[in-house]
């Protein structure tokens, strides 16, 4: 097995059995993620520091910057080290928290989201440790909090200016099979709560109560018709590209299917395209809910912004150049409707893309990171930091 190979399957091995759950989904954080990685780059000669917040819960959570490299231009490379619950253990076949090497696969929760954007970065950082040739500096950023919002990682790290000087942003989460495109653009996010009130009866007697679930089913479909008439530009650089309304998550109402309820509550999940403010459609919702006259609470649970790069970017040529010498391909500038931290870099004034090469596991059962893909997306890297280096 070549040496390559061989690193990247003992990081996995180490890193996926280390449990990187946020408090918020039941989890421990970070921190013990943290001490592995931290204690890679030292046995690497890497130099590091280690930022550490306190969450509400009075949980640690580490974000680590490493950094190689004399040359005063430099691009950061940013991964997270926080994953996703396992889910439905049922429908795994291999233990999620187990790396298992199985026909050129590394298969467990995190592998690929984001284990290979982690082994990456870490690899071509310790290329570049070992060569004197690199034509930029590089930093590396092992971020916490992401699957959450990132209150406590990439937003903090800006929040504190620690990425005061740098101008140029790789984020390894996102992909394609073929790697050929850039992401460039994110849709904007309004995630929201509707608990419609009624009253409480028994089923056979409707006309004494207010039956909850029959109007907040009609509000639901209301909203999805109204939005989607009002807000149906479309953009082709994102897939699917219009914005996108849908009623996800129904809370439980009654124990009992003899019961008129009187309480329903239901979710929506937006994502908008960067031709709209969120606010905007907020606004929307708002009248329509005013219109139907139901007696209903509307609570805000995420609101972010659209964001998209401008049309001066240094990171695109660099990268793209970088990705057709290795992989013979031409990219693709493209949207998604995911969130990344690059967001929050953009809103900065940060030139940001993402980038890598995927299968689109992200959150699955039975998730894996092929690792083929890491190879090619550490070697992409390469590239870029050492012109004409292939491994």
């Amino acid at each position: 097995m070549e040496e390559i190979e061989r690193e990247i399957i003992e990081i996995a091995k180490e890193l996926i059995p280390i449990k990187a759950i946020s408090p918020e989904s039941g989890g421990e954080g970070e921190s013990e993620r943290a001490k592995y990685l931290s204690s890679k780059l030292r046995e690497w000669g890497v130099k590091h520091k280690i930022y550490t917040y306190k969450d509400r819960t009075g949980t640690s959570r580490p974000n680590i910057i490493a950094s190689n490299g004399n040359i005063k231009e430099s691009i950061t490379v940013i991964a997270h080290t926080d994953t996703v619950v396992a889910g439905d253990i049922n429908e795994w076949k291999t233990d999620p928290f187990n790396a298992v090497v199985k026909n050129g696969n590394i298969y467990g929760r995190g592998t690929e989201d984001n284990g290979t954007g982690i082994i990456a970065g870490m690899l071509a950082l310790k290329n570049l440790s070992e060569s004197d040739r690199s034509k930029y500096s590089m930093k590396l950023v092992l971020a916490a909090d992401e699957e959450v919002g990132s209150e406590y990682g990439v937003q903090a790290l800006i929040k504190d200016n620690l990425f005061r000087s740098d101008k140029m942003f790789i984020v390894p989460d996102w992909g394609t099979k073929s790697g050929s495109d850039i992401e460039v653009a994110e849709k904007g996010r309004l995630w929201l709560k509707f608990t419609v009130k009624g009253k409480q009866t028994h089923a056979s007697t409707p006309d004494r109560g207010i039956n909850a679930a029959k109007i907040g089913s009609a509000l639901a479909l209301e909203i999805d018709s109204d939005l989607h008439k009002r807000f149906c530009v479309r953009n082709t650089i994102f897939d699917p590209p219009e914005s996108t309304f849908e009623i996800t998550k129904r809370e439980a109402n009654v124990g009992s299917i003899n019961i008129i309820p009187g309480k329903d509550v239901f979710n929506m999940d937006m994502r908008i395209l960067p031709e709209y403010a969120p606010d905007k459609v907020l606004k929307a919702v708002r009248e329509v809910m005013r219109k139907s006259k139901a007696n209903v609470q509307l609570d805000v649970i995420e609101k972010s912004e659209p964001s998209k790069m401008g049309s001066k970017s240094s990171i695109i040529p660099i990268l793209s150049k970088s990705i057709n010498d290795v992989l013979g391909v031409s990219p693709n500038k493209v949207g998604i409707g995911g969130g990344t931290v690059a967001a929050y870099l953009r809103y900065a004034g940060k030139d940001a893309v993402v980038w890598g090469i995927e299968d689109g596991m992200a959150h699955e059962p039975n998730e894996y990171a092929r690792i083929e893909n890491i190879k090619r997306t550490i070697t992409v890297l390469n590239r870029i930091f050492l012109p004409g280096k292939s491994k």
